[in-house]
């Protein structure tokens, strides 16, 4: 498997469609709480370097599936480079109950999800609009990627809790061209360059059980630690109202749809 075959995974193009016809934010959801190591938050009118926010993004939600867009804003006039990015969901049974795909299983998700949409579509619109939203939901899968390229890649689950030892593992390996790989616009998918006075956006998905260890998993702290050796910690809650993810134990009505 190859960098450049993996980086044909782009940002879904139904974010790109919320952001234009929605209520013209950059954010993705609420803003996360910044905090210190012990995830105390820290004293209020603390600049951190940068502004993050996360959402869920429920109309490719499923039972065991969640599919979460997070939004990295710079106010400074610098770039920043982020060279590492570590996740915590809270507690040692949540971290072992979040797995994250990778290569052709995030594939055959975005296959699914695209059928599974498509066919609920066609319900309420025209055949028409249901080859517009099977295209759509084809751009996470990377149908429209660099050069067309096809995804020959292998694919699997990588534990959170060993999400550090892993792309370590990985680095390591790229000369032989092993090990996991993420798509350029995955949150794991290193640097994460984010330009001055803008924003740099990433998505991941994440695979459960419907009732997970630990009870509900809607927020997660972020940390990162950039090439300049800054580090920062977040506390993002993300779940959207409506998901179909985890519904069981973390509530929240039905969703009418999902469309895109």
């Amino acid at each position: 498997m190859t960098h450049s075959s993996m980086s044909r995974l782009r940002l879904p193009a139904f974010t790109l469609v919320a952001i234009c016809a929605g209520c013209a934010t950059i954010n993705s959801g609420s803003y996360g709480v910044p905090v210190d190591a012990a995830n105390h938050p820290l004293p209020a009118g603390t600049r951190p370097l940068l502004a993050i926010s996360a959402e869920e993004d429920a109309s490719v939600s499923s039972p065991y599936f969640g599919l979460v867009e997070v939004t990295f804003e710079n106010n400074s006039p610098a770039w920043v480079e982020i060279d590492r990015v570590d996740l915590d969901f809270g507690s040692a049974d949540r971290n072992r109950s979040v797995q994250i795909p990778w290569g052709d299983d995030i594939v055959t998700w975005s296959d699914a999800v695209t059928y599974r949409n498509a066919v609920e579509e066609a319900n309420t619109q025209t055949a028409l609009g249901v080859l517009a939203l099977a295209g759509a939901v084809g751009q996470v899968a990377g149908r429209h990627g660099h050069g067309g390229a096809g995804l020959a890649a292998a694919g699997g689950l990588l534990e959170v809790a060993s999400v550090g030892a892993s792309l370590a593992a990985s680095n390591q390996a790229q000369s032989e061209d092993e090990g996991v790989r993420f798509s350029s616009n995955h949150l794991l998918a290193m640097p994460i360059r984010v330009p001055p006075g803008l924003f740099t956006k990433r998505w991941i998905l994440f695979y459960t059980a419907a009732r997970p260890l630990g009870g509900c998993i809607d927020h997660v702290t972020l940390a990162y630690e950039t090439a300049e050796h800054a580090q920062g910690r977040v506390a993002l809650h993300y779940k959207a109202l409506g998901s179909e993810w985890q519904r069981d134990i973390c509530g929240g009505p039905s969703p009418d749809s999902h469309a895109m």
